[in-house]
C-alpha cells in the first residue's frame, strides 16, 4: 500500500466526519465501514508482518506506525473501539519481532565468543558466518531492551578478533 493510499484512506475517513451524524443510525453504512477498516487493518498488518520478515526493511514499520496513529484516531471519530487500536497492534508486533532478534542475536554473539576462545583452533568460517547473522539482525536488535549487553559481547569480540594480527 503506498503512501498516497494510506493518505486516500485517512482523508476519506475524515471527509465522513460531519456526514456520520445522520448515516450511523443506517445499519448497512455503520456495516459497510466496520467492513472496509477491518480491510485495511487486516492489510496494514500483513505489510507490517512483510516488512518485519526482513531486518532490512524493518524501519519501514515506523511509517506504518505513524499512518496507524492517524488511522485510529479518525476512525476513532466514526466507530468506537472494539478491541486493540492498529497502532497497538503494530508495536506488539514491533516489540515481538525485537525480542525474537534480540534472543538470535544475543545467541550469535555467545556463539562468537565461544568459538574465539578456542584461540589458535577456532574456526574463522563459523565466527564470519555468525557475525554475518549478527549484522543483519541489527535493526531489530538495536532497538531492543539488551542491546547493551550486546555490544558489549560484541566489544569483546573485537578485542579478541584484533589479538589475532
Amino acid at each position: 500500500m503506498a503512501d498516497s493510499k494510506l493518505c486516500v484512506i485517512v482523508t476519506s475517513l475524515e471527509t465522513l466526519v460531519p456526514l456520520w451524524p445522520k448515516v450511523q443510525k443506517d445499519r448497512s453504512c455503520a456495516t459497510r465501514l466496520a467492513a472496509v477498516c477491518n480491510a485495511v487493518e487486516f492489510r496494514v498488518l500483513q505489510l507490517v508482518d512483510m516488512a518485519l520478515a526482513n531486518p532490512h526493511t524493518a524501519t519501514k514499520v515506523q511509517g506504518l506506525r505513524r499512518f496507524a496513529q492517524t488511522y485510529d484516531t479518525s476512525k476513532g471519530k466514526l466507530i468506537k473501539s472494539d478491541g486493540a487500536a492498529l497502532v497497538g497492534r503494530i508495536n506488539a508486533k514491533w516489540d515481538e519481532a525485537v525480542e525474537e532478534a534480540s534472543s538470535q542475536a544475543e545467541v550469535q554473539a555467545i556463539a562468537i565468543e565461544v568459538e574465539l576462545s578456542k584461540g589458535a583452533n577456532c574456526n574463522l568460517h563459523e565466527v564470519s558466518v555468525s557475525i554475518a547473522s549478527l549484522l543483519s539482525l541489527k535493526p531489530l536488535w538495536m532497538e531492543g531492551p539488551r542491546c547493551d549487553k550486546l555490544r558489549q559481547h560484541l566489544e569483546g569480540s573485537q578485542s579478541v578478533i584484533e589479538s589475532f594480527r
